[in-house]
C-alpha cells in the first residue's frame, strides 16, 4: 500500500505498416493503427483511421452484398490512396532524423518553413503534398518511399 504504483507518462509504440504489407484475409480486415496506417513522421493515426474506414465503408457493404470472401479491392484503395502519403511521411522522418538540430532550425528561423510543417500538423498539407512540388527531386525520393 506504500508502494508508489508503477505509471509512465511515455505513450505506446505503434507499429506502422511495412511497405504495402496484407492488411487483410479472406473476410477479416484491418483498419487505422491496427493496420498500422500511422504517420511515421508525427505518430498521428486517427487522421488515417478514420480515412481509412470511409474508404474501406463502400467496399466492405459492396463484398457484403455480393458475397465476396476476398478484401482485397479494400487493400488495393489503401495502397492507392493512402501509402503514397505514409511512405512520403517515413521519407521525411527518415531525412529529419538524419540532422534534427538543422531542420529544427529551420523551422524555427523560416517562416516558409514554419508554415510548411504547421499545414502538414494541422491536415492541411502532406507530405505527398511537398514532395510533389519538388519536381525532380521529389520524384527521386518518391521512388525512395516505394
Amino acid at each position: 500500500k506504500e508502494e508508489t504504483p508503477t505509471s509512465s507518462d511515455a505513450g505506446c509504440l505503434l507499429r506502422l505498416r511495412q511497405k504495402r504489407g496484407l492488411i487483410y484475409q479472406g473476410r477479416c480486415l484491418l483498419l487505422g493503427e491496427a493496420a498500422g496506417l500511422i504517420d511515421p513522421f508525427t505518430g498521428e493515426g486517427i487522421c488515417y483511421a478514420v480515412r481509412s474506414a470511409q474508404l474501406a465503408a463502400p467496399l466492405l457493404a459492396e463484398a457484403i452484398k455480393e458475397r465476396r470472401d476476398s478484401l482485397q479491392p479494400c487493400q488495393d484503395t489503401i495502397d492507392r490512396v493512402l501509402m503514397p502519403e505514409i511512405e512520403c511521411s517515413r521519407v521525411f522522418r527518415d531525412i529529419f532524423n538524419l540532422c534534427p538540430s538543422f531542420f529544427h532550425r529551420k523551422i524555427a528561423n523560416s517562416n516558409r518553413w514554419w508554415t510548411a510543417m504547421a499545414k502538414i500538423l494541422r491536415g492541411e498539407k502532406t507530405f505527398l503534398d511537398v514532395i510533389n512540388k519538388l519536381g525532380p527531386l521529389g520524384s527521386l525520393l518518391l521512388k525512395m518511399a516505394r
